[in-house]
């Protein structure tokens, strides 16, 4: 991948930043701040260093962002009234009730953050300081933490011997309402909490969790929305409990601890994560990741190679494995391709093929299969079920016997990979989003449509393994969404940060608004944001990314390390 260096880096006191007087007094809290801006295709990145206790970094960011705090509620309130047809007080009635179901699980930390941020806002003549602005501007800020439980999106791992010096590197892309004028309040934030690890993360001004990070020690957090019936707002919000997990963690055995606390983080919605470990005191030994699936009553964990992935099919609402499908409309037949065409998917019991080249079967079934020809879900190519040794099946086998039902799972050694889809079965029983059997209008004999087209759904996740796969193995790789050749004929590649990016880019919806892909071991961060507006909007995996040191950061050096700019798409 080429490399540009196209960046401009420029340190900015704090009163021009704000756009206060620079006459504006300055505490000893404020000045404990560095902040700066990077000129980046999309527009400027605030990058910014806040320290001390939780409601100094809070005054801080209220201080020097108050105002872009303000305004960027005002662009999402366009945005909700837009697609939701509330307006303030309505939006402003429903979020609150939403956030003071969550108010008794929010750590005091938080509270006192949030209190910072108001106090440093008036004090910056952001607000007046009155009994109503100050409630007004602390409601908004509570009520951002609401919204940001439905974003969604994408991430893998890999490490050991399928990277760069057994490094660790991974992703995280954000998939959410694209085009809302929310970049324009973009910010590279870096925390340095008293007592506790240092962090950074990519986000704006006004949302004080974390969609993403990665902290000192080389923990890096990923989320996905993964909506599910089993829903509550009794619980931690989610951006707050991965800034717990990014404050006080240095190893994966702490970041399990925190997920297994449901006490004092008590698991809320349908949610996928990853943490990943990169091992930077041993230079990526001991280095490793897992991903997580949850919704308020369950919280299952998966490491590389997992045996819930490799046994994970479709079921139905009931729990029931389906038995059969029928795929329709591919060009040429899967079993001769190892980057199979866009296909339709629908259920159909029991299966019924007229030739074998006008459908194929996704099923492990024996009924109503022509000899010899059984297919699996989760390659999709043909699999002979007497003799199939092939390590690229490793969904096929399970326990040494044929697993029956539609296969979907790909676990990977020394890799994790996700998108929306559950792969729990307890978990994807009532999960609604892609395609679940929660849905209320579930059918398995529809076709086309939500429910009828789960392939859709799952077509990023297959996407991250064919990719992981085509570097360890060389070759080229056509992405099955739009029929682009992100890899051709390449050599075995071993993945360092250049190839994490073109995997995050590479499976990335067409709303990415935030792309990053991660490089812990090194303590590297890159970064890309959507730009634009209208006809000339772009997604953030079409841009620059560009790549932060947490070490530099920590020393207050914000410019960017290097540039990735990815293939014209």
């Amino acid at each position: 991948m080429k490399h540009s260096v196209v960046y401009t880096i420029i340190l900015i006191c704090s009163g021009v930043l704000a756009g206060c007087s620079s006459n504006a007094p300055k505490t000893s809290i404020v000045d404990m701040a560095h902040t700066g801006v990077v000129q980046t295709d999309g527009g400027p990145l605030i990058v910014a260093h806040f320290k001390g206790s939780y409601y100094d970094m809070g005054y801080q960011e209220g201080y020097l962002f108050g105002g872009k705090m303000l305004d960027l509620w005002q662009t999402v309130m366009v945005s909700i009234q837009q697609q939701m047809g509330l307006n303030e007080t309505e939006a402003v009635q429903l979020l609150s009730g939403f956030y003071n179901q969550y108010a008794p699980y929010v750590p005091q930390e938080y509270t006192d953050e949030i209190r910072g941020i108001v106090d440093g806002t008036v004090a910056a003549g952001f607000l007046t300081d009155s009994s109503d602005q100050r409630a007004y501007l602390r409601s908004i800020i509570q009520d951002t933490l609401v919204i940001t439980d439905v974003f969604s999106c994408s991430f893998f791992a890999a490490w050991g011997p399928r990277t760069v010096g057994g490094k660790m590197f991974s992703s995280r892309d954000l998939d959410w309402n694209s085009d809302t004028g929310i970049a324009r309040y973009k910010m590279l934030a870096f925390y340095d909490p008293d007592g506790q690890v240092p962090y950074v993360i990519a986000t704006y001004t006004g949302l004080i969790g974390a969609l993403n990070g990665m902290n000192m020690s080389g923990i890096t957090v990923s989320e996905i929305g993964s909506h599910n019936n089993n829903l509550t707002y009794k619980g931690e919000p989610w951006t707050l409990r991965m800034r717990d997990i990014l404050s006080t963690t240095s190893d994966l055995d702490q970041v399990r601890a925190i997920l297994w606390d449901f006490k004092d983080h008590p698991n809320t919605g349908g949610y996928n994560w990853m943490f990943s470990f990169g091992a930077p005191a041993g230079k990526g030994a001991h280095a490793g990741a897992y991903s997580v699936e949850s919704d308020s009553l369950t919280t299952s964990v998966f490491a590389d190679d997992s045996a819930i992935e490799r046994s994970a099919v479709w079921i139905d609402s009931n729990g029931v494995p389906v038995t059969s499908a029928i795929v329709v409309s591919p060009a040429n037949d899967p079993s001769l391709s190892a980057t199979p065409e866009p296909v339709k998917f629908c259920y159909e019991t029991p299966a019924v093929c007229f030739t074998d080249t006008s459908c194929f079967f996704f099923t492990d079934t024996p009924n109503g299969l022509p000899p010899g020809r059984t297919f699996t879900a989760a390659s999709p190519f043909s699999v002979d079920a007497a003799g199939d040794t092939d390590p690229l099946h490793p969904s096929y086998a399970v326990n040494g016997t044929i697993a029956y039902g539609i296969h979907y799972g790909l676990p990977l050694t020394y890799a994790v990979f996700k998108n929306d889809v559950a792969l729990t079965p307890s978990i994807r029983q009532t999960q609604t989003a892609t395609s679940g059997p929660g849905n209320t209008d579930f059918s398995l004999s529809s076709c086309g449509g939500d429910d009828g087209d789960p392939i859709r759904d799952v077509n990023r996740y297959w996407a991250m393994y064919w990719l992981i796969k085509t570097y360890q193995t060389g070759g080229t790789y056509i992405n099955n969404r739009d029929g682009w050749k992100v890899l051709d004929n390449i050599p075995p590649t071993n993945i360092g940060l250049d190839q994490a990016i073109t995997i995050a880019s590479a499976v990335a919806m067409s709303g990415d608004i935030i792309s990053i892909a991660y490089a812990p071991t090194d303590l590297d961060i890159a970064v890309a944001y959507e730009s634009g507006s209208g006809a000339d909007w772009r997604p953030a995996n079409d841009n620059t990314y560009y790549v932060f040191n947490l070490n530099n950061l920590m020393a207050d050096d914000f410019s960017p390390v290097t540039t990735y700019k990815p293939w014209p798409q």
